[in-house]
């Protein structure tokens, strides 16, 4: 079997809000593969993505194993919303989605570690 993956990266020296905007994640949602995708990695990414669109696909998608680095630039205010999307991944019951992984500097081990745990759990069911 082919995998298909795709990886989005921005450098931590690129202006990354100009080549991520608020709109990178309507344009992804609408590109028909990308539905497709086993494993998605998107790396240094800005504020200027929306999460909270992206994380209405996230729970929805069953197909696609999802890691998502934010850039060490981000806000406090941005980092407290990705707390809270984290802490709502986590305390989920039954859960009818592929858990992200989601980092940022200055995530706590309390966040980032079940949640890293329930990436691999998800990473592991694929290989059956």
């Amino acid at each position: 079997m082919i995998s298909k993956k795709a990886t989005l990266c921005t450098l931590p020296n690129e202006n990354a809000s100009s080549i991520i905007t608020a709109e990178t994640v309507n344009k992804l949602l609408n590109t028909p593969y990308f539905f497709n995708l086993d494993r998605i990695e998107l790396v240094y990414i800005p504020e200027t993505f929306d999460v909270d669109t992206f994380y209405g696909y996230i729970k929805k998608n069953t197909t696609t194993l999802i890691s998502i680095k934010f850039c060490d630039a981000i806000s406090q205010a941005y980092k407290n919303s990705l707390e809270e999307t984290a802490k709502e991944i986590l305390f989920t019951q039954n859960r009818q989605y592929k858990t992200p992984l989601i980092d940022f500097a200055g995530i706590s081990h309390a966040l980032h570690n079940p949640l890293f745990c329930a990436f691999c759990h998800d990473q592991g069911n694929d290989s059956d």
